[in-house]
């Protein structure tokens, strides 16, 4: 299955949630953590430094979902968005969300 938004993902059983006490969004199921999109705040600037989805959602894109709700969230905007991680270097490319450089 592709997922090509929050809501289809969220109907599949999948829920998005920003845990601040580990600097990461998470992707959660019934079967717990599914995928994470870790951050580290330094000043004013927060740096996506790590995407990880489990392996058996690899390609359904559940992975870019997730990326997007943490680069799109209000805790992000609060700061300059930045990426240390490709997969989110890529994803705001696609999408066209303003990284620093």
């Amino acid at each position: 299955m592709r997922y090509t938004d929050i809501a289809a993902a969220k109907a599949a059983g999948f829920d998005f949630v920003h845990e601040p006490e580990q600097s990461r969004f998470a992707l959660h199921s019934l079967d717990g953590v599914q995928g994470v999109a870790e951050y580290t705040v330094r000043g004013d600037v927060i740096d996506f430094d790590h995407t990880e989805v489990d392996p058996s959602l690899r390609g359904t894109g559940i992975a870019e979902l997730l990326g997007d709700y943490a680069l799109r969230s209000d805790f992000a905007n609060q700061y300059t968005l930045a990426a240390s991680c490709r997969f989110i270097v890529g994803l705001a490319e696609k999408t066209g969300i303003e990284l620093k450089q």
